[in-house]
């Protein structure tokens, strides 16, 4: 049997559903924003393009100021306390190469992901041009270790780097 499930999301999901981890976790998901038709942005950076997302570019700490070390809201610290972020997230709920077997993205991107609400919670969703760029660095590995740190394991194959729209 394989380990069915959404990234982040408890095994008994996907193990109902009896599916692969990727569709049984976009499946569970509803009222999601589609990318269909638009433009994939090649060379998504995590420190550059990512990050600020979450936690730099809003005064508030869109993410981060609920999901940081003192906080926890939902077990998750976005924030940069102790160690880069990505260390936190990749594997626990992000699959390099699977956005849509990811429930950060789903989170982000579905009104109904298949566990609790859309994020932020009580904010206005990210953007559709936001929701691409997580989406895209997600697909693309999401990459983004540092030097002087271990590599984050990742077991993926990325398309082929000839598409240029989501699917």
């Amino acid at each position: 049997m394989s380990r069915a499930r959404c990234r982040g999301a408890p095994l008994l999901l996907g193990l109902l559903a009896g599916i692969g981890h990727s569709a049984s976790c976009a499946a569970s998901a509803q009222g999601c924003d589609s990318l269909t038709g638009t433009p994939i942005v090649f060379g998504v950076d995590w420190q550059t393009d990512i990050k600020p997302i979450f936690n730099e570019k809003f005064t508030t700490g869109r993410c981060t100021s609920c999901h940081n070390a003192g906080q926890l809201d939902g077990g998750l610290d976005l924030t940069d306390f102790g160690i880069d972020a990505i260390y936190k997230i990749v594997p626990a709920v992000i699959e390099p190469g699977r956005p849509r077997g990811s429930l950060l993205f789903l989170k982000i991107n579905c009104d109904a992901p298949p566990v609790g609400q859309r994020m932020p919670l009580g904010g206005l969703p990210l953007t559709l041009d936001e929701q691409i760029l997580v989406f895209d660095w997600i697909a693309q590995g999401a990459l983004g270790d540092l030097p002087d740190e271990p590599p984050i394991p990742r077991d993926f194959l990325f398309a082929d780097g000839l598409e240029s729209l989501h699917r």
